[in-house]
C-alpha cells in the first residue's frame, strides 16, 4: 500500500480517542455487549497496527454485521426506533475500526463521528451536552487534522492546538 494512503499513527490514536469520548454519553442506554464490541474493535485495531493480527476477512465481517443486527433486536425487541437505531450506528461505527486500513476509511469513519456527535441530541438537549458536544467535534477535528499530516507519527498535542485554532476561527 502506498504510504501516503496510510493512516498514521498520531491519527491512530486520535481516532480511537475521539471513538471513545463519542460514545461515552451513549454508555448509560447501551446494552454492555455494544460496549464490549468497542473494546474489541479497538483491541484488535491495535494488534493490526502491531502487526499481529490481520485485517478481518469479508465473511468475518458478514459475521460481525449479522451479530449486530441479531443483537440490537435481541436486546431492543425490534430495529425499528430511536434507540435501536443509535445502537445499530454505534455499534457500525465500533466495526469500522477494525476494517479501517487506508485515508478513505478514515474519512467515512471521522465523518460518521460528526453525525454520532449529534445523535446525543436526540435524549438530551442539556448545556453540558452541548459543551461536552464541542469538545467532541474539536476531538473529532483533532483526528482529521492528524490525518492530513502523514509524516507524524508521534502523538503530540500539537495537533489538537492546531484544530482548536482552526475551530476558533471558524466560529
Amino acid at each position: 500500500m502506498n504510504i501516503l494512503q496510510q493512516v498514521p499513527r498520531n491519527a491512530l490514536v486520535w481516532i480511537i480517542v475521539c471513538q471513545l469520548a463519542l460514545v461515552a454519553p451513549h454508555a448509560g442506554r447501551l446494552p454492555v455487549w455494544v460496549l464490549a464490541v468497542y473494546v474489541i474493535a479497538i483491541l484488535w485495531r491495535l494488534q493490526v497496527h502491531r502487526g499481529r493480527w490481520s485485517f478481518p476477512g469479508r465473511w468475518v465481517k458478514v459475521a460481525l454485521t449479522v451479530s449486530s443486527f441479531i443483537g440490537v433486536y435481541a436486546s431492543y425487541g425490534s430495529l425499528i426506533g430511536l434507540e435501536p437505531t443509535v445502537a445499530l450506528l454505534l455499534t457500525a461505527f465500533a466495526l469500522k475500526l477494525i476494517e479501517l486500513s487506508q485515508r478513505k476509511d478514515a474519512y467515512v469513519l471521522l465523518f460518521l463521528g460528526y453525525f454520532i456527535c449529534i445523535t446525543e441530541f436526540l435524549f438530551s438537549q442539556d448545556l453540558l451536552i452541548t459543551l461536552y458536544s464541542l469538545f467532541n467535534v474539536t476531538l473529532v477535528t483533532t483526528a482529521l487534522v492528524a490525518l492530513h499530516r502523514p509524516g507524524e507519527h508521534q502523538f503530540n498535542r500539537g495537533t489538537i492546538r492546531l484544530a482548536g485554532t482552526m475551530l476558533l476561527q471558524a466560529m
